[in-house]
């Protein structure tokens, strides 16, 4: 399963071990289903992602977790402390070593961790001497503990009676870190590389009485984690599992690794360890891509969507429809009626001062009774003349065998039509964001490509010969986030140390030239690149903004001056344009002419926000910088011969790299896809 693994670049779950040598024989059923009871609940959980044991097949819990993990589907990698020989050696029988040997022909994968005070080739006494032996089965242990996402613990809860390489010890490291030298050096202050245990009570032959009731299960968490932080990680690399299999994009993964290293350029051979991280990398990259492109295509249509909510909203506001002709007409009636009424009330008030204006009125309104009575006696005749149209009308239709109209089309011009649209639009631009949410554009697009940019480093580091783990320098301060990033890393590094037998390849000139040309050389040219093009678009961008904001503000002033105007300067020119200015549809069309464009400004800054446009041209121009000095300094210790001090200068280059793209991912955290409050 990992060669398959290597291959496909699928990242399984990785199980890691530790526990009693001294299991009672009796309590190995029960042991036995508590083991399967937790590797069924990850397979019924992921169901995407493989599990792989890590476990040194030593006496007791271990054989008993790789026994069960095969014979539930997963695949088993044995890491060694020591040569093969001398580890059986360890043994305390014959039978033993031959459980061994029969589980380890089952392993798809073994490899031999190199003797820890051997990493100092001028270390004296290097060897398998006792106390270097005790050292050797501390760091198998912290290995395990620091590669695994799962980690079990078959253990009996004691922590008084701490041996170097035991249990308890182990446990440590994994709830708290391993310090040095089973682990990197760590700042006081950061956070420790920890991840909680699973811990099943234990019983053993030397302790009968453990901690905790025998056999059930305790989830042991670190200080500051949760188990919702444990589970979102694995949710998250079991994503990256199914994005991988069933996205098509996933079939670019080619031409990305052949992007980060072109085959033609790929001599000498390519190291099997860096194989483990090109693999993953193509599909992290490919899948980053095609989640960028969906994310970006979400970004313009809901901004493109609120633009157009806001003019139809707009349109019915400021547009004359049929709701206000109907509101003016009302208005006209009103005035009609109380014109008709003013003859009553003058003939009421006869004896006052202004009886004489009130007889006058009166005449006057007896003068036209005639017409207005006439005009009464016209109406009923027209409405007859009306109705009996209409049914001969009726009668000519039903003739000819058309169907009356259920809906009178002149009532649908009443209908806010444009009104309905605004909401039609909002609605569908909220629906549309919270698809994109649910389906994690921006986060799988962020996400899978912190993956790419940490295996990017991680694949230089190992052309270089340096053993250094990326994700011991990634991402630190976001811990609980962003943590299967670095579970990803790990896994990676595991099959690495499987693919390469856990010897370092070392470093040699021509992987150096790969480096320098492929890294330092195309990353300087890909960020300055990407400055000069986020400055362009945010110069461009911003000049757009100031051209809408100022034509808005020159219309408001010009509508202002017309309006005003002919109050201080009586000249009939001017009067007649500010009537036409106020006629219904030319005032409607300069209001949503200028709102239009106001809005249409802040949406261009809004969405020049979103891009995070001015941090990237100040991290970018800070990043072309770094890959400069990198590229000059290189190119003076390769041509001085100062070869040794290169593996010191592609470290801190890394590690630069690595805090610039966590930096990228937290800023675009801050900036999540959001329908703009213009709407």
């Amino acid at each position: 399963m990992p060669n398959a693994l290597l291959s496909q670049g699928i990242l399984p779950l990785i199980v890691g071990i530790t526990g009693h040598r001294d299991l009672r024989p009796d309590d190995v059923p029960r042991l036995e289903t508590a083991v399967r009871e937790a590797l069924r609940e990850l397979k019924e959980n992921y169901p995407h992602t493989p599990l792989l044991i890590l476990s040194p097949l030593g006496e007791g819990a271990d054989r008993l977790v790789a026994r069960v993990g095969l014979a539930e589907g997963a695949s088993l990698c044995v890491p060694l402390p020591m040569t093969r020989t001398l580890y059986e050696a360890e043994f305390e029988s014959d039978a033993s070593r031959a459980e061994f040997a029969e589980l380890l022909a089952k392993a798809n994968d073994v490899f031999t961790l190199p003797w820890l005070d051997c990493n100092d080739v001028k270390a004296a006494n290097c060897g398998p001497s006792g106390p270097h032996v005790a050292q050797q089965y501390a760091q198998m242990g912290a290995y395990i503990a620091r590669h695994s996402q799962v980690f079990l613990a078959l253990w009996d809860g004691q922590k008084s009676n701490e041996m170097l390489g035991g249990t308890s010890q182990i446990v440590r490291f994994r709830l708290e870190g391993a310090p040095p030298p089973y682990g990197p050096p760590q700042s006081l202050l950061d956070p420790a590389d920890s991840a909680p245990v699973i811990h099943i009570v234990t019983p053993r032959q030397s302790n009968p009485q453990p901690d905790g009731a025998a056999f059930s299960r305790q989830d042991l968490l670190p200080p500051g984690t949760d188990a919702a932080d444990r589970d979102r990680a694995f949710a998250n690399l079991d994503k990256f599992n199914a994005d991988a299999a069933a996205n098509p994009a996933a079939q670019e993964a080619g031409a990305s690794i052949n992007m980060l290293l072109p085959t033609e350029d790929s001599v000498p051979p390519m190291p099997s360890g860096v194989q483990a991280f090109l693999q993953t990398f193509g599909l992290a990259d490919a899948l980053s891509i095609h989640f960028q492109r969906h994310m970006t295509r979400t970004l313009e249509r809901v901004f493109s969507a609120v633009l157009v909510a806001a003019l139809c909203f707009n349109l019915f506001h400021s547009l004359p429809h049929a709701s206000h002709e109907k509101h003016g007409g009302g208005h006209g009636e009103t005035a009609a009626t109380h014109g008709e009424s003013a003859p009553g009330h003058a003939s009421d008030s006869v004896n006052s001062p202004g009886a004489i204006a009130s007889h006058a009125a009166d005449s006057h309104g007896a003068a036209h009774a005639p017409v207005e009575h006439a005009a009464t006696e016209h109406a009923p005749a027209d409405s007859h003349a009306a109705s009996a149209e209409h049914s001969e009308s009726a009668a000519a239709m039903q003739e000819a065998g058309i169907d009356e109209p259920l809906i009178d089309m002149g009532h649908l011009a009443g209908i806010p039509w444009f009104l309905w649209l605004y909401l039609l639009v909002v609605a569908g631009n909220v629906l549309f964001h919270r698809r994109a949410e649910k389906q994690e554009f921006q986060n799988k697009y962020q996400d899978y490509r912190a993956l790419a940019e940490g295996l990017r480093v991680q694949i230089f580091w190992g052309l270089a010969g340096l053993s250094d783990e990326a994700a011991d320098y990634y991402l630190g301060k976001q811990r609980s986030e962003l943590d299967w990033i670095r579970h990803a890393l790990r896994v990676r590094n595991v099959l690495s140390d499987t693919a390469s037998q856990g010897n370092s390849a070392g470093m040699n000139a021509d992987s150096l030239l790969l480096v320098q040309k492929h890294w330092i050389q195309e990353q300087q040219r890909y960020f300055i690149r990407k400055t000069h093009r986020e400055l362009e678009d945010l110069e461009h961008c911003e000049k757009r903004i100031e051209t809408l904001l100022m034509f808005s503000v020159g219309l408001t002033v010009a509508l202002a001056i017309t309006l005003a105007a002919p109050v201080f300067v009586p000249w009939p020119p001017l009067e007649t344009l500010k009537l036409w200015i106020e006629e219904p549809l030319t005032h409607g069309l300069v209001m949503i002419s200028i709102v239009m464009l106001a809005v249409c400004a802040g949406l261009l800054h809004g969405y020049n926000q979103l891009k995070a446009r001015a941090e990237h041209a100040k991290r970018y121009g800070r990043m072309a910088v770094l890959f400069d000095n990198a590229a000059r300094h290189f190119e003076r210790l390769m041509s001085s011969g100062q070869t040794a001090e290169v593996p010191a200068l592609l470290r801190e280059l890394g590690k630069e790299a690595l805090a610039e793209n966590a930096d990228w991912v937290m800023l675009h955290r801050e900036r999540p896809l959001q329908v703009p409050h213009a709407a």
